[in-house]
């Protein structure tokens, strides 16, 4: 019986760990007369984070998250 409780628990710590999250590139683009620049570039690993920064886009400031 506690032989198979470690098997189990090694195991499930085994698959969370390999478990990566996902982080996306974020860039900040702003666009003027003279075209578009890239502003800034941040590594986002929380999707909340990543929505927020494309809903916060307005006028000719730019988030795209990839």
């Amino acid at each position: 019986m506690r032989t198979s409780i470690l098997v189990l628990t090694a195991i499930s710590l085994l698959t969370f760990s390999s478990c990566k999250k996902e982080c996306q590139t974020c860039t900040k683009t702003i666009g003027g007369v003279a075209g578009n620049f890239v502003d800034e570039e941040r590594e986002v690993c929380d999707e909340n984070e990543a929505s927020d920064l494309e809903d916060s886009s307005a006028g000719t400031t730019v988030w795209i998250c990839e």
